[in-house]
């Protein structure tokens, strides 16, 4: 809440994704909060998603609730390359799509194979084996030269785009 009483900017985004949600799919179930709390750029992990699941629905209060007590941090060009880093020896930008599908929806707090999928559409290289992982890091061509995914010669990042 702002100083005047009212909703902040960022808690009035919440109440309207939640809105729109519910619009969509019906009530918003604690099944359903990672996903949508992650649409919204929320990461929260399973132990705070944990008490939520058996909910029935979910009201806008507290999923706003939910996502300030979650809180937003963006985490570093560092911290996340670091995850994709091993499996990309060569600094190309590229891994195997197994690869990032595994670490997406089975390391840390997971994914859903729906969100997966989605992501896999824009990250799929013309080599159908290999997945972009600069793109998911929000990286674009050029921006990194050092680094655990310096992108060493790898000009087909980001093609198209």
């Amino acid at each position: 809440m702002d100083q005047e009483g009212g909703c902040t900017s960022q808690a009035r985004r919440l109440a309207l994704a939640h809105g729109d949600w519910e619009k969509a799919h019906g009530p918003l179930k604690g099944a359903q909060l990672g996903h949508l709390s992650r649409l919204q750029g929320y990461a929260p992990t399973e132990a705070q998603l944990k008490p939520y699941q058996e909910s029935e629905r979910i009201s806008a209060e507290n999923f706003v609730k939910f996502c300030e007590e979650v809180g937003y941090e963006d985490p570093s060009f560092e911290e996340l390359s670091s995850v994709f880093a091993p499996f990309d020896p060569e600094g190309t930008g590229q891994i195997p799509k197994e690869v990032f599908l595994h670490l997406m929806t089975s390391v840390g707090d997971r994914f859903e194979a729906e969100e997966v999928d989605s992501m896999m559409v824009d990250l799929q290289s013309g080599k159908e084996a290999l997945c972009q992982v600069m793109p998911f890091l929000g990286v674009k061509v050029g921006e990194v030269s050092e680094g655990p995914l310096s992108c060493r010669g790898c000009g087909a990042i980001g093609a198209g785009r």
